[in-house]
């Protein structure tokens, strides 16, 4: 029996080779090496770092079997916004900043086998906020991204915040606006950008 098909196959077309079953990783967060076919097998290794595998929302309860798991797409999202600056800096080095594949810092929710692998051994989210941490400081010290930064749109204190700053900026679904967490816990909460947008 292969077990990523669901078909028998003869001794000639399976030799009992064993692989991780991807369902079984977006369902149930297993690794469990299972005998598959020599079609199966060759398929598997050919799409390995490929990023076929899109969590949709249906799949998302993977993130309640592995905590790791959940982490890393957190820390994705911040390195999206991150890795956005540098993307459009002139003055970044972004085969330095950004040497990850690409869809790793475009969409959070894709992933290959080899993604699933690495986030499993804990690999994945070292590399990941690596990158993010390095993307971070040179948006942080860089003139031009600093001149693409936001002011807090609630009390307009002269620091310059981010988008990617996940655990202390909150950003508005619909102008983008940004603005401090604190400001907007502190009571009832309207985006000032959105009211002026709304009144032209």
């Amino acid at each position: 029996l292969c077990h990523y098909l669901g078909k028998y196959f003869c001794q000639t077309c399976h030799h009992n080779d064993k692989s991780v079953i991807p369902a079984r990783i977006v369902l149930k967060w297993d690794f469990t090496q299972c005998p598959v076919s020599d079609f199966a097998r060759d398929l598997l290794q050919s799409l390995y770092c490929d990023p076929v595998f899109e969590l949709y929302e249906y799949q998302r309860s993977v993130f309640t079997k592995s905590r790791t798991l959940a982490k890393v797409t957190e820390v994705r999202g911040a390195l999206m916004r991150s890795a956005q600056y540098v993307m459009n800096c002139k003055n970044a080095n972004k085969t330095r900043l950004l040497r990850l594949p690409t869809h790793l810092y475009t969409d959070r929710f894709k992933y290959s086998l080899n993604d699933f692998i690495q986030a499993r051994k804990g690999e994945l989210l070292r590399m990941i906020q690596q990158s993010h941490e390095q993307c971070v400081n040179h948006v942080r010290t860089c003139q031009l991204c600093r001149g693409q930064g936001f002011v807090c749109e609630a009390c307009h204190r002269g620091d310059v915040i981010f988008p990617f700053e996940t655990h202390s900026v909150v950003q508005c679904q619909s102008c983008h606006a940004c603005f401090h967490l604190s400001c907007v816990t502190k009571g009832p909460f309207n985006c000032g950008k959105c009211e002026r947008i709304r009144q032209r």
